[in-house]
């Protein structure tokens, strides 16, 4: 899914990476139907929705290795109806995979926006 390649972004360095994250993390609270309800240095989650179709979002900010400077964030939606009982595609598939597909494709240009000089 080209969607996927957009969800992502890299950083390097303290301040670039502090950056990122807080743009992750804006980014989330404009996207997501529900609040931030936790929110560290490597998670971000929001609330699951007690309604189905509406899509709430995490991130993940993962070191690239072991005293490395550089981290990767990843973000990630799901969809409350979007999976059936069987785990395969629910009712409502179609219709949250596009919110997420949406969201997914603006990620990046969203968390590396600002960062460019003015």
């Amino acid at each position: 899914m080209k969607a996927r390649e957009f969800a992502f972004v890299d950083c390097s360095g303290d301040d670039q990476c502090a950056q990122r994250w807080n743009r992750t993390r804006q980014y989330i609270a404009r996207h997501s139907a529900t609040r931030i309800r936790r929110a560290d240095a490597v998670e971000i989650e929001t609330g699951r929705p007690l309604e189905a179709g509406v899509v709430y979002l995490w991130a993940t900010r993962t070191p690239a290795g072991p005293g490395s400077e550089r981290a990767h964030i990843r973000i990630k939606g799901m969809c409350k109806g979007m999976y059936g009982m069987d785990g395969g595609p629910g009712l409502l598939y179609a219709q949250c995979a596009e919110q997420i597909r949406c969201i997914e494709m603006n990620f990046r240009s969203f968390v590396l926006g600002r960062l460019k000089a003015p």
